[in-house]
């Protein structure tokens, strides 16, 4: 009586025999290391991750960085389209191919034209804005002249000789007379930037798909010696 006012209940014999089990047959519930997926999918996924982390430093923050230029702020809708802030090798690798067509094709407004074929074809658009500058208003001056040349030859017409205007970048009157330059150099020019942009676009593509897979590559080696 006295031991059922304390609480005091009577041994279960199932209890005792749980308690007497063998230290073996005692299941622990103690941390494992979980099984990496050895899927091509899944592993393609995992290995990508240090080639994404260092394309993505160069990256605008958000689509309403994009958003605030002038030209793409009618856009912003479309802009948010998760396609084209995602980071794959085929996405990127296009991104980075139409953003070289465009520096080399236009002199002016390269980023607004590779952002919108960008959110068109669903590639990544940071790195298409990235990739313009490949092609600056420093560099306009030789690059559209060697174009000038290597289309002249295509064409059989001889080059001319062209005097660049001293202080043509910083001139705020450099952009008059890059129109009036293109314009008397002509097909010639035409052919040259064509060319540029085309053959830019495609090593472009070929670098940043081989530098990825390279990348990817030596990633997943590093990490199979860490295992072995």
């Amino acid at each position: 009586m006295i031991l059922a006012q304390q609480g005091y209940r009577q041994p279960d014999p199932l209890d005792k025999a749980a308690t007497t089990r063998p230290e073996h047959a005692i299941q622990r519930d103690e941390p494992h290391e979980e099984t990496p997926d050895v899927g091509q999918e899944g592993a393609g996924r995992e290995r990508e991750t240090g080639m994404k982390r260092h394309v993505a430093r160069f990256m605008p923050a958000s689509p309403q960085a994009l958003a605030s230029n002038r030209v793409l702020s009618r856009f912003e809708p479309w802009l948010s389209h998760p396609e084209l802030w995602r980071m794959r090798r085929r996405t990127v690798a296009a991104g980075a191919a139409i953003g070289v067509f465009f520096a080399f094709i236009i002199p002016v407004g390269q980023i607004p034209f590779a952002a919108l074929v960008a959110m068109v074809l669903r590639v990544n658009i940071p790195v298409a804005c990235l990739a313009t500058f490949v092609n600056t208003p420093l560099t306009f001056g030789p690059v559209y002249y060697a174009a000038y040349v290597v289309g002249g030859l295509l064409l059989g017409d001889r080059p001319k000789t062209y005097a660049f205007s001293e202080g043509l970048v910083e001139d705020i009157g450099w952009f008059m007379q890059f129109i009036a330059w293109v314009h008397d150099l002509g097909p010639a020019l035409v052919v040259g930037t064509i060319l540029f942009s085309v053959f830019g676009a495609l090593i472009a593509y070929a670098s940043v798909a081989m530098g990825w897979r390279i990348s990817v590559a030596a990633r997943w080696r590093r990490r199979k010696a860490a295992r072995a």
